[in-house]
């Protein structure tokens, strides 16, 4: 997919999220080096309850922080588009020359 990011509909962001591979430069480019920190501890904090964090990303660059209170439970697609469309609008609220 070729789209400006914060651009997707939201059946293409039901359709294209992936989780992202915890690699640490991936997440330290995607968080920095402090938010990976604390991403960090808060999924040890999550997963020691039961729960999970995830680093969701989508094909135009778009990435967000997910967490679930029981990691064994599927994704809500619907509060991933939700949370998608959120971000999407304040990226574009923060860089109002960017592409839409």
């Amino acid at each position: 997919m070729n789209h400006p990011q914060g651009t997707l509909t939201d059946q293409q962001a039901r359709d294209t999220f992936f989780v992202v591979p915890e690699l640490a430069p991936i997440y330290t480019l995607a968080l920095g080096a402090d938010g990976y920190r604390s991403f960090q501890a808060y999924r040890q904090y999550l997963r020691a309850a039961g729960g999970d964090l995830l680093l969701i990303g989508w094909p135009d660059g778009t990435t967000i922080t997910y967490s679930r209170d029981d990691r064994t439970a599927p994704l809500n697609l619907d509060t991933l588009a939700d949370t998608y469309r959120a971000s999407a609008t304040l990226f574009h609220i923060a860089n109002p020359k960017a592409p839409a």
